[in-house]
Formats: structure tokens, C-alpha cells, sequence
């Protein structure tokens, strides 16, 4: 992209230690971002990480788990510590390809704890930061990946909280300038 940089921004990727959260993260320290990579695999995200330092990045890995409040709110409390916050990329979740009849209930139950409570944890920590500060950037990730006989797209369901969070705050807040878009 031409002219386009992400210098003296710090950005929070959850998912990041994998699959498209990582390649957000990769791509976001090759524009110049400092990177939080925050996974529940502790392990991938510190590979991540090293691999964004070999490159030439700065970027740090965080274990949590976002169904989790508490341990939401001691990981984010910890990276403000680190550093401010100017973008929230929301990528973490899990998908589950199935059909209604196969479905079980703590299957449903995981991917909406995953996939919308995650997200709304994680915007809850952020968005009074951004607020605070006057600016920010959530990027709350949508991709469908079931076909017409899936029960559950990965994450439909942000969809909605998207929606809420828009009814809620706006997708542009002018007296705080502060943006949240859907990618699909």
C-alpha cells in the first residue's frame, strides 16, 4: 500500500497467534505497529512474536482467555501498563461446521462464549481507554466459513454484536474520535 504506515501505533490482535489474526498481526508490525498478540495458546502467540522481532518488528504475546472477564480485564490492565492502545483487532474465535440436529447445546454454548462474549470483553476494556485518550480503531473480524447446513458461522454472531455496539456508542463517536468496523 502506498504511503500507508502504522508508525507510533499500538495495536491489540487477539487470535494473533494464528491462522488470520496472525497474518493481521504480521502485517500490521511490517506497516510499523507494535504489536499485542493475545491468544489462549500462550505458546503460538510468543512464536508469533519472536517471528515479528525476527523481521524486524516489536511486539509482545499474551495468554488469555477472552470468555474469561477477570483474566480479560488483568491481561488488557497489564498491556495499558505496556503502553497505550490505538487499534483492537477482535479475530479470536472458533468455528463449528455442524448441523442443528448434531449440535449440543455446550457446542453452541462455546462458540457464543468464544465468539461474541470474547469480543465484548475485549471491546469492554478498550473502548473506555480510546474514549479517554480521544481516538481509537476496533476492528471486530467476520468470516463465514459453514456452509448452508452450518448451524453456526464463525463468528456470525458478531454480527449482531456489531449492531449493538453501533446502537450503543456509533460507528463514529465525533465527540471522541473513535471508529469499530466489521470486516467480512
Amino acid at each position: 500500500m502506498n504511503g500507508f504506515r502504522l508508525d507510533n501505533k499500538v495495536a491489540v490482535v487477539t487470535g494473533g497467534a494464528s491462522g488470520i489474526g496472525q497474518a493481521i498481526a504480521l502485517c500490521f508490525a511490517e506497516y510499523g505497529a507494535v504489536v499485542r498478540i493475545v491468544d489462549l495458546n500462550g505458546e503460538a502467540a510468543q512464536k508469533t512474536a519472536e517471528r515479528i522481532s525476527q523481521l524486524g518488528g516489536f511486539s509482545t504475546a499474551h495468554l488469555c482467555d477472552f470468555t474469561d472477564a477477570v483474566q480479560t480485564a488483568d491481561v488488557f490492565g497489564k498491556i495499558l501498563e505496556l503502553s497505550r492502545v490505538d487499534i483492537l483487532v477482535n479475530s479470536a474465535g472458533v468455528a463449528h461446521v455442524g448441523k442443528l440436529e448434531t449440535t449440543s447445546d455446550e457446542e453452541f454454548e462455546r462458540v457464543f462464549r468464544v465468539n461474541v462474549l470474547g469480543t465484548h470483553h475485549a471491546m469492554r476494556e478498550m473502548v473506555p481507554t480510546m474514549v479517554a485518550r480521544g481516538g481509537g480503531v476496533i476492528l471486530n473480524w467476520f468470516r463465514e466459513v459453514a456452509d448452508m447446513d452450518s448451524v453456526l458461522p464463525r463468528p456470525g454472531s458478531r454480527t449482531e454484536l456489531h449492531q449493538i455496539l453501533h446502537r450503543i456508542v456509533g460507528p463514529r463517536d465525533s465527540k471522541h474520535a473513535w471508529r469499530s468496523s466489521l470486516l467480512r
